[in-house]
């Protein structure tokens, strides 16, 4: 009990000039790390963006090559349209569908490992098997 009434004391016996320093270094503390974790944000979406964008790629010229290496026969039993239109939509379903899903997963993930970590830091003790 007395380690509380020795927190109160502190707490009763600063001047507005010492208030106004603590809060003020608390507030550019979380300045800080709000800007940390804004630019974070936005690298975690280029890497992403920049991630989907490579493996869209990989596979258009996977499949490009694919379709060189067909024979005669296939390019006979199948028009051209078809086969156009079924490269074209195929990447553009990646192209536009894999970014979105992988960063929902990369942030559905981060926000799963933050808690773990989080009820890690608070109570260390919930690790420990029963």
């Amino acid at each position: 009990m007395s380690t509380q009434d020795n927190k109160t004391d502190k707490i009763r016996g600063f001047n507005d000039t010492e208030w106004n320093t603590h809060r003020n270094q608390r507030f550019y503390v979380f300045s800080v790390l709000v800007s940390i974790l804004c630019f974070l944000i936005l690298i975690r979406a280029v890497v992403c963006r920049l991630i989907c964008l490579n493996a869209v790629r990989v596979l258009h010229n996977q499949m490009f090559k694919r379709i060189i290496r067909c024979p005669i026969s296939f390019f006979d039993m199948n028009p051209v349209g078809r086969i156009l239109n079924r490269f074209t939509s195929d990447v553009a379903a990646a192209d536009d569908s894999l970014p979105m899903t992988v960063f929902e997963c990369l942030s559905c993930l981060s926000q799963v490992l933050g808690a773990i970590i989080l009820v890690g830091l608070l109570n260390p003790w919930s690790f420990i098997p029963a």
